[in-house]
């Protein structure tokens, strides 16, 4: 009787070792697939950082490049706003310059002549036209 319990524990053994052992290859066929899962992943994750650097990089770049073209918008738009001031001066003190007309030997502003409606083109004297016409 002792022989057969031995044979009845080396067959709950065997069975036990079977068992152990579909385990751990079942157990070594996952972690290999998380293995190589996770080695995915990593590198998936290299080449996600290493495009979010060239994106962060680009987006510096347009940034410095947008600031640089306001500025120099800016610069412009300075200058061109003063030229116009100068200009608005200039034509300012050309039509406060007077003419003399020749029919009738009146000064006249060149506003005044220069004038749209009843006052333009007219000696500011008489009704006659200009000699500026």
């Amino acid at each position: 009787e002792k022989i057969k319990q031995l044979n009845q524990q080396i067959q709950t053994l065997d069975s036990k070792v079977i068992e152990l052992h579909e385990s751990k290859t079942h157990l070594d066929s996952e972690l290999r697939e998380i293995t190589e899962r996770c080695m995915t992943l990593s590198q998936a994750l290299e080449e996600s950082s290493r495009r979010l650097s060239e994106s962060k990089e680009e987006l510096n770049s347009t940034r410095q490049n947008y600031e640089q073209q306001l500025q120099a918008m800016t610069e412009h738009l300075l200058a061109v706003t003063e030229k116009m001031s100068q200009y608005q001066e200039e034509i300012t003190s050309i039509k406060s310059c007077k003419v003399l007309c020749g029919k009738c030997h009146i000064w006249n502003t060149v506003g005044w002549l220069l004038t749209d409606g009843n006052n333009g083109r007219k000696c500011s004297k008489g009704n006659h036209p200009s000699s500026f016409n």
